[in-house]
């Protein structure tokens, strides 16, 4: 063991007990987390792992989108894994979750069509702040394990924290949020959109119609944790 590990031991990032090198969860802990992910969703009854319910307002958008994630938002657990996400840069919690929904995306993906992975840019601001994107580490973890291309084809224009906001507020504010960039051709791909977690679902909505605008065969919003389907 190095003297790193002796003075500064790996913490589980939920109950912060230490954990061998490595681990990202104690092992209760870990069992906690599989548990949760294996919740029966209480629209559709499957585990939420192989839940493929589409958010409302995806669902009523007509546009052919698939949706999975690995867990509710609605869970304590659920909400630190998102917050830890969200706001501390631990690359050992980011690969796990890239492998988490790198599975996801594969059972989602046919054969032989063509596949791109998409993300919606955190705002500058929130770089700033805490000098990282975690959308788009997402998004370049889990294409990086699946060998499929990530491109960087939206921009954020600053519109203030969705989760401040009203259903109504959410769905103007993500509307205004997000640009195709200058050029973006999606024509004949399937479009991945990996994002941490879905909660109204205003900014996947505003993303599939972007794709779809682009040329988009069709789309699949990946997340960590949804939210709700109403």
């Amino acid at each position: 063991m190095s003297i790193w590990n002796i003075l500064f031991p790996a913490k589980c990032v939920f109950c912060r007990d230490t954990v061998e090198s490595g681990a990202v969860f104690c092992p209760i802990c870990f069992a906690k987390y599989e548990q949760m992910k294996r919740r029966r969703c209480l629209y559709c009854g499957k585990t939420h792992n192989e839940c493929r319910c589409v958010s409302t307002k995806l669902r009523m958008s007509s546009l052919p989108v698939r949706q999975r994630h690995i867990f509710s938002f609605k869970e304590d657990m659920a909400r630190t894994i998102v917050y830890k996400l969200k706001r501390r840069n631990l690359t050992g919690l980011q690969d796990f979750l890239c492998r988490e929904c790198a599975h996801l995306v594969k059972e989602e993906i046919r054969e032989g069509e063509k596949v791109v992975i998409v993300y919606p840019p955190r705002s500058k601001r929130g770089i700033m702040k805490y000098g990282f994107d975690q959308a788009c580490i997402l998004a370049n973890g889990i294409g990086k394990i699946l060998d499929i291309p990530v491109l960087n084809i939206f921009l954020h224009k600053g519109s203030g924290e969705q989760k401040t906001l009203s259903a109504t507020e959410r769905m103007k504010n993500a509307s205004g949020a997000y640009f195709l960039k200058e050029g973006a051709d999606l024509e004949g791909f399937t479009v991945v959109i990996v994002d941490d977690v879905v909660t109204s679902g205003s900014t996947a909505l505003a993303l599939c119609r972007l794709s779809s605008s682009a040329g988009a065969k069709r789309t699949i919003v990946v997340s960590v944790s949804t939210a709700t389907f109403g």
